[in-house]
């Protein structure tokens, strides 16, 4: 019987020839939010050995794509799992909470077959808004603007109305709770959240993990562009998206004090 790497790169070989193609039936999707820590969380997921990583990178943005792919195939062709092993394929893609933007996600989702899990990591909503919006001008997306004036923030709003995302989740599959972690507490804790998540997916919650880097609530950035509000910029983002912080913890049971917006 051939073992490990072994069975892997016969997979890879069989593929290439046109045969045999093992396939996952259990799927696991970090569905974001985006910058708030899906790539650590991440790496922490995919050393258990019942966990299958994406071999094209974290973020196929396989359903989010503006043209709804023909066919499966290509999205199943992104793992290589063991046979005769009970595997989960893992994800993080975060166009995958980024309503109105990417609307049909979760719908696309419900066309795949197979067992799914759903982990959303949800950061301090300002605070992600700030890093959303200095990755987007240190991308060339926006431009810094004068005198602190703020730019146009519809969608980097929308991504921080982590209830209304979830809603999506919840219509599409309604018999399916999305795990949701909090962003400061896999900060501080990561191995107690980490197994915690291996619980919920059904997987040995004992297993030795590799430590990672700190998970920085604020990276060194380029002081030409990251993002910081004004006291007054600040209070009319806490202010939009008050309700939807109180929904997260009135619909979702969310605990939202560790930020303080409510």
């Amino acid at each position: 019987m051939i073992a490990g790497h072994g069975i892997e790169k016969l997979a890879k070989a069989n593929m290439k020839l046109g045969f045999w193609t093992p396939r996952i039936t259990e799927f696991c999707f970090i569905i974001g939010a985006m910058k708030s820590g899906t790539t650590t969380l991440y790496e922490y997921l995919s050393q258990h050995p019942a966990i299958a990583r994406n071999h094209f990178g974290k973020e196929p943005e396989f359903f989010s794509k503006s043209k709804p792919p023909s066919s499966l195939d290509p999205y199943f062709r992104q793992w290589f799992p063991r046979p005769f092993r009970r595997q989960i394929a893992l994800e993080a893609s975060t166009g995958y909470s980024k309503q109105p933007a990417f609307p049909d996600v979760a719908r696309r989702l419900t066309e795949l077959p197979g067992r799914k899990h759903f982990v959303y990591i949800l950061r301090h909503p300002v605070e992600r808004l700030e890093s959303h919006i200095s990755h987007n001008i240190a991308a060339g997306e926006i431009m810094p603007l004068p005198d602190g004036a703020l730019p146009e923030l519809t969608h980097q709003l929308a991504v921080s109305r982590y209830a209304e995302q979830l809603d999506a989740y919840r219509s599409a599959f309604p018999e399916i709770p999305v795990i949701t972690v909090a962003f400061e507490r896999l900060k501080s804790d990561p191995t107690t959240i980490i197994r915690e998540i291996f619980m919920r997916l059904e997987i040995d919650p004992n297993v030795n993990l590799r430590e990672l880097p700190p998970l920085n609530a604020r990276p060194k950035e380029d002081a030409e562009t990251a993002f910081r509000l004004t006291e007054a910029q600040r209070s009319d983002v806490v202010e939009a998206l008050r309700a939807d912080v109180r929904r997260l913890h009135d619909a979702y049971g969310f605990d939202v004090s560790i930020w303080g917006l409510i």
